[in-house]
């Protein structure tokens, strides 16, 4: 398979391969009137399950506002997205989700994107009962969220189970870097950052501009944010 280096060409390229499969996941998934605007795109998708629904609750309904399984990063495979999908989703405005991801919602499950969700590769996402994300939030690379241990535990003397499953909320502005796993009936404030490989559990002291990383999570870093005016590195020789 040849690539191309211009990513100019190679964008719009990867755009006009994917009108199809596209076109076919809106008349799915969404009223005819949003459909033929082709708001989703979809790059090299593997619908295991094309059940419950897709909603765009936002306006205006723009071509291409939501693109799932584009190669954003030369670190990961270029094998587009793995939807299975029986229960709702929602998406509350642009959203990005990266190649070699996987979305997967139980008949029982919400899953809500806010606005300006982004994700540029490997993304696992597993919702059972609901999961919501607040605007602007970014993931990095194979971070995976859970909103259940799918396999409960049972006291041996009380031969009670034990809770394994609860919603998790993410507030606006979080950003998790890769690897992250954060598991069910996690619930985190606004403008919350969590360094790579953190595990986030419920019940966490999570804080508001704070870097939270470690084991268990502690803060690391205090006053902080993720400058988005000045997001990108330029320049590394001021060493």
């Amino acid at each position: 398979m040849f690539y191309i280096q211009n990513t100019k060409i190679r964008k719009k390229w990867e755009i006009l391969v994917s009108i199809f499969p596209s076109l076919f996941f809106c008349l799915k998934y969404l009223p005819i009137n949003q459909a033929i605007k082709i708001p989703i795109l979809v790059r090299k998708p593997k619908l295991v399950q094309l059940k419950g629904s897709v909603k765009i609750d936002c306006a205006p309904i723009r071509f291409g506002m939501i693109k799932m399984g584009f190669l954003e990063s030369r670190l990961w495979p270029d094998n587009g997205i793995i939807w299975t999908v029986m229960g709702n989703v929602v998406f509350k405005g642009k959203a990005k989700i990266g190649s070699n991801s996987s979305i997967f919602v139980r008949k029982s499950g919400t899953l809500t994107f806010g606005e300006n969700f982004e994700n540029t590769a490997g993304l696992k996402i597993m919702c059972c009962c609901n999961i919501n994300f607040g605007k602007t939030v970014s993931v990095g690379w194979d971070s995976v969220f859970m909103d259940s241990g799918l396999h409960p535990l049972v006291n041996t003397e009380t031969k009670q189970q034990k809770k394994c499953y609860g919603p998790i909320s993410i507030g606006d502005y979080n950003w998790f870097g890769l690897q992250c796993l954060v598991m069910h009936s996690v619930n985190t404030p606004n403008r919350c950052i969590f360094a790579g490989r953190t595990v986030v559990t419920r019940g966490g002291d999570y804080q508001s501009y704070c870097v939270h990383g470690g084991t268990p999570v502690k803060v690391l870093s205090r006053n902080v944010m993720r400058d988005f005016a000045n997001d990108v590195i330029s320049d590394y020789t001021n060493s």
